[in-house]
């Protein structure tokens, strides 16, 4: 079952993170999924959440570079890199600035399809590539 996971965990990065083909969500997505902490729900939720990833950032990507699986999740360790070319969360208008953002997605899966993802990603960072956010100069004074 783990193996089944993982391999399930990577076809919902591939195909659907990568590809953007919402069509896979009718086969990986259980109706009770929930995504956590934002808190899109079901499988309107899903493609909601990925539509709106694909209409923020061009040239989207994830890349998985890590997999733990235990029990009934699989922990996926991405980096991803994209454009940001379109609105981001509905009204941060688009900067056309390249950004690179690690992730950490929580799979939970019971009966062979996704129930709950719990997304952790650096937003801070997020936002001081695209402009929202200051990012601090370290270095020497004086």
């Amino acid at each position: 079952m783990i193996e089944e996971m993982k391999t399930l965990s990577q076809r919902v990065v591939a195909e659907l993170y990568n590809g953007g083909n919402v069509a896979v969500i009718d086969e990986l997505f259980d109706p009770r999924y929930v995504q956590k902490p934002v808190g899109y729900r079901g499988l309107e939720g899903a493609r909601r959440f990925v539509e709106e990833l694909h209409g923020a950032f061009s040239n989207l990507n994830f890349d998985l570079v890590g997999q733990i699986a235990e029990d009934d999740s699989v922990v996926n360790l991405l980096i991803m890199n994209g454009l940001h070319t379109g609105p981001l969360l509905g009204h941060i208008p688009p900067s056309g600035r390249e950004v690179v953002v690690i992730y950490a997605i929580i799979h939970r899966f019971e009966d062979g399809k996704l129930v709950e993802g719990v997304i952790v990603s650096d937003q801070l960072s997020l936002m001081q590539q695209i402009g929202v956010v200051p990012t601090p100069v370290w270095g020497a004074s004086g």
